[in-house]
């Protein structure tokens, strides 16, 4: 083989891999959730390449990849100041994502994505959460979740109309575990050991009255169960004397009335007994007195009565 061969095939063969270079770097693959960015000698293009693949592009271009999945940023041990010019800290969250059209306008004015967030949100949250913990005029207030809430839902807004238009999408802010200045947690930890002991009185008091009250509804339960006794007894008392009363004024006119039927009848008799029958039993009489006596003796009268009996009785037969 010549020189001039040799150099024919080289040239060749070199071509060849100029030309697969070309080809393999003629195509870009974009995964999900994400966005690139194309820039050519410095241009960047304002087109960005949503997922798939994308052939043929330039190879002479380079590609910027953008995350567009939610994402979060954090930054831990955040100095929150407030007015009582204590320094509390705490670490803050923001969950975001970057729009994917807005892209190309992150990698020309700010370069990649954490550049974005390290010179936008980084700057526009610490700055924001130190003025929001100024409106607060004491370090203890942050102890209170309504306070955090509050903080946490300005930062937000103000973060959103910081950012509105630049590509970034706040969703949610976080404030949490947050550290008071020594001082200012001492007096937290004193105040809440003042709460919990007064809470612990107003308990035992509270265990007290319900004693107490307890013991005010059994005597008042037992003074109405002698009471009821008591009035039982006394009906019972009165039932049985009204009983008695009444069962002696039925005997007292029972015999009342059997007197009054006695004399009725007495009267009744007394108006039956003519001369007639009179006569005939002052004969009969006299006639039971003369067969008991002997002899001829003076007349003797017998009671009240007009009856005489001639004569005293030597014996009386049996």
């Amino acid at each position: 083989m010549t020189n001039k061969q040799i150099l024919k095939y080289s040239g060749l063969g070199f071509g060849l891999v100029l030309l697969l270079v070309v080809i393999l770097n003629s195509y870009t693959i974009v995964s999900a959730g994400t966005t690139k960015v194309q820039s050519l000698f410095g241009t960047v293009s304002q087109q960005e390449l949503t997922e798939g693949l994308h052939f043929p592009v330039n190879p002479l271009s380079s590609f910027d990849e953008f995350d567009t999945r939610n994402d979060k940023y954090e930054v831990n041990g955040l100095n929150i100041p407030t007015k009582d010019r204590f320094n509390s800290t705490g670490n803050v969250t923001v969950l975001f994502r970057i729009d994917g059209t807005k892209t190309p306008y992150i990698k020309q004015n700010y370069g990649t994505a954490q550049q974005y967030v390290d010179k936008t949100l980084r700057q526009y949250l610490r700055s924001i959460i130190r003025d929001e913990g100024r409106k607060l005029a004491d370090s203890r207030a942050l102890a209170d979740s309504t306070n955090v809430s509050v903080m946490q839902d300005n930062t937000r807004k103000r973060l959103i109309e910081q950012l509105d238009g630049t590509g970034i999408e706040i969703q949610e802010v976080l404030v949490q575990d947050i550290e008071f200045d020594t001082r200012i947690a001492q007096q937290i930890l004193d105040t809440q050991q003042r709460i919990q002991k007064e809470e612990q009185q107003k308990s035992q008091e509270r265990i007290a009255r319900t004693e107490a009250e307890i013991k005010k509804q059994q005597a008042v339960g037992e003074a109405n169960k002698k009471r009821e006794e008591a009035d039982a007894e006394a009906y019972k008392l009165t039932t049985e004397a009204n009983a008695h009363k009444q069962a002696t004024i039925a005997k007292a006119q029972g015999e009342a009335e059997a007197i009054k039927l006695i004399a009725q009848a007495n009267l009744e008799l007394t108006k039956s007994l003519t001369p007639q029958i009179l006569e005939k039993q002052r004969l009969d009489n006299e006639k039971v007195l003369y067969g008991k006596s002997r002899g001829n003796v003076p007349t003797t009268i017998i009671g009240d009565t007009n009856l005489r009996a001639i004569g005293v009785p030597v014996a009386t037969q049996q």
